[in-house]
């Protein structure tokens, strides 16, 4: 009887704690720190795993933030271009120039997900498509 009362309230609290305020907000500004760290923190990332031997850069992007209990969640839509740096170049991207080529220039529309939670950043989700320029 003891395990049916404890796997009740173990069900109540999860129920609970799960169903708790969450809001939405739109971000219009993109002066906020935290939306530009979790966006450099998602570009840092896609760079990371992607295959080009060139790093990318945001050229826009419009973002959301969603509120869950202790976290933040941003999403973001971003455009990224192909730069004339290269990974192993030790550089600021801000520092970077696209490639204008024909044939070399390469810009993607992007998804990410980044959840700020205790103090860290976690890439939720990265989706990226070539525009087709």
């Amino acid at each position: 009887m003891a395990f049916c009362r404890s796997f009740y309230l173990l069900c109540f609290v999860i129920v609970t704690v799960s169903s708790g305020p969450i809001n939405i907000k739109k971000r219009d500004t993109q002066s906020s720190s935290e939306i530009v760290n979790s966006l450099n923190y998602a570009l840092e990332s896609f760079n990371f795993m992607n295959k080009e031997d060139y790093l990318f850069k945001v050229l826009s992007y419009e973002s959301q933030m969603i509120e869950i209990m202790n976290g933040i969640e941003y999403i973001f839509n971003a455009e990224v271009g192909r730069t004339q740096c290269k990974k192993t170049d030790n550089i600021d991207i801000a520092d970077c120039t696209l490639i204008e080529l024909p044939g070399q220039m390469q810009v993607m529309s992007c998804h990410f997900v980044v959840l700020n939670w205790q103090s860290r950043s976690i890439l939720l989700q990265s989706v990226c498509k070539n525009k087709g320029t």
